[in-house]
């Protein structure tokens, strides 16, 4: 997914700088790809609304934030927490996802 062009600090700048961010590395994946991505995922884990909007407006269904946290039936789409996934075993690994993933 997208994460923006120079890894800025989103929610520090402007619409039309965040929006050139995310625009131009859309595209820029885009053409790698051969297929669009719509996520995304907040350099830093920094966004503000006007970051959501602009997502929203290129055609992203979802974005990730830097927090860390259980994913319910109420997590926004462009608000979703990361779970740190690391080398465990099966029962390790089923109770971290047991723990984060509650629908």
């Amino acid at each position: 997914g997208g994460h923006s062009c120079n890894h800025l600090s989103l929610h520090d700048h402007p619409a039309d700088v965040q929006e050139r961010e995310i625009v131009e590395n859309k595209q820029f994946l885009t053409s790698q790809l051969g297929k669009e991505t719509d996520m995304f995922t907040y350099p830093s884990g920094n966004y503000n609304e006007q970051t959501i909007d602009i997502l929203k407006r290129n055609g992203f269904s979802a974005a990730f934030t830097g927090k860390s946290g259980p994913i319910t039936g109420q997590t926004g789409l462009f608000t979703i927490n990361r779970v740190q996934i690391n080398n465990w075993d099966s029962n390790r690994f089923k109770e971290v996802l047991s723990k984060n993933f509650k629908v």
